[in-house]
């Protein structure tokens, strides 16, 4: 139908006519971090290897720091930066929920030896602060130190949940339901 830039050129288009939103939610999957399997060659070679133990001892070098955190960048500067979907992202307030796309698919879900072993942790945690980078404009030390009646981003476990209050009637939850 045109692309992403066109649905965002309508949002822009409503958000004049009905004289500006107040706010705009993102339930997830504001980015796909899927294409990470197949871009980062580290990560394809690590897919490739057979057996549980291989795979869950594979230990995270500064290369994989350095490739995983570069492709997380790319994903999100070049989708944000889309002609109209900037615009909208700088003119109606908004808030963003991360879900498991936005590291990838089925992150969270995956067996124990898998979700536990140093390659998904860390692929979770620069995802994780890519995702609170872009889309909170925050950093995770600003965020563990969040003291406010108006705000709530709390981490349970390995989660992050907030409450936003959009005014004296109206709050949303966002759990963290992946991580």
């Amino acid at each position: 139908l045109g692309g992403v830039g066109f649905m965002w050129k309508d949002v822009l288009q409503k958000n004049v006519d009905c004289g500006g939103f107040h706010v705009q939610l993102g339930l997830g999957d504001q980015i796909y971090g899927d294409r990470l399997w197949r871009e980062v060659p580290l990560l394809k070679q690590w897919l490739a290897m057979s057996g549980r133990d291989n795979k869950k001892n594979v230990q995270w070098t500064a290369r994989h720091e350095e490739d995983v955190a570069h492709a997380y960048f790319h994903f999100y500067t070049s989708h944000f930066d889309q002609p109209f979907m900037r615009e909208a992202f700088a003119q109606i307030p908004h808030v963003l929920q991360i879900n498991d796309h936005d590291i990838f698919d089925g992150y969270g879900s995956y067996p124990d030896y898998m979700q536990s072993s140093p390659i998904f942790k860390n692929i979770g945690r620069i995802a994780t602060e890519m995702y609170l980078l872009f889309q909170h404009h925050a950093t995770t030390e600003m965020m563990r130190n969040i003291r406010t009646d108006n705000d709530i981003f709390t981490i349970t476990g390995t989660g992050w949940h907030f409450v936003k209050y959009l005014g004296p009637a109206m709050a949303v939850v966002g759990p963290d339901c992946r991580s």
